[in-house]
């Protein structure tokens, strides 16, 4: 197996030939396009740029709509392969199975709506939605052609880069600004939630960070790429949180396996992401059986106790459940023991939607996970690069945020449109499974 190259060409090289036989079919071509649409798709991918920084310090839930409506503006153009159309159809019946739930589920997930705020609790609803405008978003994107993809991503980088010294500010000086900007949108401001709120920020940055990163580091930037893989762990540490460093440095670990090993590494992530998945409930219920919560929750900070709690009431009631899960959002019915989600959702999974649910989970992430090793047989930067983002998605997933909510299933649509746009500038090399991550115009840049 070739060695991987620690030489300033590893980034950058001049293009081979493709070998027919390693390299797995490429997406509809963007040739087809026009000029003007290709500018249709690049003026998107502005309203990207822009509206990042601003989801990132004005409030995270803004990505949901910002990636429906790009998304929608994409259905026109969208063109899935195949490949594509198999891992849409997994979460298409895992939405259908949720909607049947809904049938014995004790929530109240069937309800007339008026507002935007209302028709955000309307689960079923907005999981369809994403359903459709998720793929069609990537599908879109994908289209763009190589100068145009490496635009996009340079802005959308530039602009999670504008974020950093505002959000990191604001934990040094004791978030000043963001109660007042939320005064003046006559938002009611809770005190107790703006450090929480700030910081899911870095949980964002933590999963895009990786083909923003690698994007910076092809164009010859590696201190702006520094800086933004940074943004995290800063943001963190000024705001107290853990979950996104977490993430950075497991995906620092798939990021390296995959670069050494190609599809190999992305072999052995796959099997440790469905044994992950199917021993939660078992692990869950060990917790509960050997009583650690009640060992460990005066020695744990407040908000890993509250997990710690949260988790042993879910794997009881879990138990009652199985196997066809207690139905959609019916984690919502314990107000008092469980805040909307249980914070881990692969446990949210098994207990709402049973078994049926959880094999269908397993199944769409070997479905990705095949895609990913293809991306480190075409490449292996590429291949370790889209590893890692995965890998930083499904870590925060175990321990933070609700399975359902429709702005962190929005970000994980737009971290894999940032990994194909990325796929886009490269160019498939002779032995691809040990090449260097290349790009058409990278031979000139000497």
């Amino acid at each position: 197996m070739a060695s991987v190259s620690s030489s300033p060409d590893r980034w950058r090289g001049r293009p081979s030939a493709p070998s027919p036989s390693r390299v797995p079919p490429e997406a509809p071509r963007s040739a087809d396009l026009p000029a003007r649409t290709q500018r249709v798709l690049l003026g998107l991918c502005v309203a990207l740029a822009v509206s990042t920084p601003l989801c990132l310090y004005l409030g995270v839930r803004g990505f949901a709509p910002v990636a429906g409506i790009v998304g929608l503006l994409c259905l026109p153009l969208a063109r899935p392969t195949r490949e594509d159309v198999s891992g849409i159809l997994i979460l298409a019946a895992l939405v259908i199975w949720a909607a049947i739930s809904i049938a014995w589920s004790p929530a109240s997930n069937l309800r007339v709506f008026n507002s935007a705020k209302a028709f955000s609790h309307f689960t079923i609803g907005h999981m369809a939605l994403l359903l459709v405008l998720c793929p069609a978003l990537i599908t879109g994107l994908r289209r763009l052609d190589e100068r145009s993809a490496r635009k996009a991503l340079s802005w959308i980088a530039y602009g999670v880069l504008a974020a950093t010294p505002v959000v990191v500010g604001e934990g040094l000086t004791g978030i000043k600004l963001y109660p007042l900007l939320l005064a003046l949108t006559h938002q009611q401001v809770r005190l107790d939630r703006l450090i929480a709120d700030l910081a899911q920020g870095g949980y964002v940055v933590a999963v895009v960070a990786w083909p923003l990163g690698v994007a910076l580091m092809r164009q010859g930037r590696p201190r702006l790429a520094l800086v933004l893989m940074a943004f995290a762990p800063l943001s963190m540490l000024v705001l107290r949180g853990v979950a996104p460093t977490l993430a950075l440095g497991v995906g620092l670990g798939s990021f390296l396996l995959v670069l050494r090993l190609g599809p190999r590494g992305a072999g052995v992530l796959a099997l440790l992401t469905a044994a992950y998945l199917l021993a939660v409930p078992g692990v869950m219920l060990a917790v509960d059986h050997l009583q650690l919560y009640a060992q460990f929750k005066t020695a744990l900070p407040p908000s890993w106790s509250d997990r710690l709690r949260i988790w042993s009431f879910v794997a009881e009631q879990l138990a009652g459940t199985f196997p066809r899960g207690a139905g959609l959002d019916a984690s919502r019915t314990f107000p008092g023991l469980i805040p909307l989600h249980p914070h881990s959702a692969p446990l949210q999974v098994w207990y709402e939607l049973g078994l049926p649910g959880a094999m269908l989970e397993i199944c769409f992430w070997l479905w990705l996970w095949r895609r990913i090793s293809d991306c480190a047989r075409r490449d292996r930067l590429y291949g370790a690069t889209a590893a890692a983002t995965a890998m930083a998605y499904l870590s925060i997933n175990a321990v933070s945020f609700g399975q359902w909510q429709a702005w962190w299933l929005a970000v994980g649509g737009l971290a894999t449109a940032l990994c194909v746009l990325l796929g886009k500038t490269l160019v498939p090399t002779e032995g691809a499974e040990g090449s260097p991550l290349r790009t058409r115009s990278g031979g000139s840049r000497r």
